[in-house]
């Protein structure tokens, strides 16, 4: 895909919603509850609202990105506020969850490393910010190129969403977070398409069938 899509992302964004519920294929049976504060899926709470302390005041919204067989994506948006902070802070990136045990998936769970690696160095947003430098994994490339203040590689493995499909290639978007405090609540996404494992086939292509991917899911929530 080899794009840059940058956006300032507001916290305490309210989010339109495109469903309170959703079956989910995987696990069979299991039904997705949401708003942009709370989600559980069965019996495990995916988020819920933040509480507050005697100092720090914070919040939290999330907007459904992509949901493909176990795999639920979100766009979370975080801001707090802390007396005698000089400032208060912000963060927005994408939150996968596994419907099976309703923790956070890394998207190495379906691809290689090494295959993602080859889709990101292809990219040229990402092939400026990494040369001269050796990468070799995704952490190489949270820690040596970590040299933007607009966005940040950090844990990107744990945030991306799915788009749409592509031939035999799915088109995955990784959400990156501010680099820097200047830039804090900035929010960027880098699309590359990945070629499809057998694994997740049959589950991209209902996602795709019920509008459950990424590019269907942004104008639902427009």
């Amino acid at each position: 895909m080899n794009q840059l899509y940058p956006c300032v992302c507001i916290a305490l964004l309210s989010f339109p919603l495109y469903a309170a519920t959703i079956q989910l294929e995987e696990p069979a049976g299991s039904v997705l509850t949401w708003s942009s504060d709370s989600a559980k899926v069965g019996k495990f709470t995916l988020y819920k609202p933040i509480k507050d302390s005697a100092k720090c005041t914070s919040d939290s919204s999330r907007k459904l990105q992509s949901v493909v067989g176990p795999i639920i994506s979100f766009m979370s948006d975080f801001s707090s506020d802390c007396e005698g902070a000089a400032h208060g802070s912000a963060a927005a990136r994408f939150e996968v969850f596994d419907a099976r045990t309703g923790k956070e998936l890394a998207i190495t769970s379906w691809f290689s490393e090494a295959t993602i690696l080859v889709a990101l160095k292809a990219d040229p947003i990402v092939a400026k910010t990494i040369k001269g430098i050796q990468i070799n994994s995704l952490s190489d490339l949270a820690k040596k190129a970590a040299t933007e203040c607009e966005f940040s590689y950090f844990d990107l493995e744990h945030s991306y969403a799915f788009h749409h499909i592509k031939g035999n290639q799915v088109a995955v978007r990784f959400g990156l977070s501010h680099g820097c405090e200047v830039m804090r609540g900035n929010f960027t996404q880098i699309g590359v398409y990945l070629p499809i494992p057998d694994s997740l086939r049959p589950w991209l292509e209902k996602a795709n069938a019920s509008g459950l991917l990424m590019n269907r899911m942004e104008i639902k929530n427009k």
